[in-house]
């Protein structure tokens, strides 16, 4: 009888280890596959940022071809899912500049909202 009980509880014992690996096994797997989507995330908003720069030297260019070029293509980026509000203010900003406005006034012109080409739906408030 003594012996069955010992049995019994090895085979518990055994049973809890493999529950226990797998799902040890599962939340190391859950988390390299979160580290790996933040990676890539992180990426592309790497690749967002070099692209508002380059963007942002093309739209402050002096020469007219190449800044309307920046700007048609900082209203392309502003409108990508990788652009937050801190991003999409950064944006506005350049577009703002390129206008010789201040965004301190916190007014909006029509010449600012052309040149902003503000989309629906796009989550930003409106000012």
């Amino acid at each position: 009888m003594f012996n069955s009980a010992m049995e019994a509880l090895q085979a518990v014992l055994t049973g809890f280890a493999v529950v226990g690996a797998w799902l040890s096994a599962l939340l190391a797997w859950r988390s390299g596959a979160r580290a790996t989507v933040q990676r890539e995330v992180q990426g592309k908003r790497e690749e967002w940022w070099r692209r508002f720069q380059w963007s942002t030297e093309l739209a402050l260019d002096e020469r007219e071809n190449r800044a309307q070029s920046g700007a048609a293509l900082l209203r392309v980026i502003r409108r990508s899912p990788l652009a937050e509000y801190p991003e999409r203010d950064a944006v506005r900003a350049v577009l703002d500049s390129m206008l010789g406005e201040t965004q301190a006034d916190g007014a909006d012109s029509a010449n600012t909202e052309y040149v902003l080409d503000r989309t629906e739906g796009d989550g930003e408030p409106e000012s």
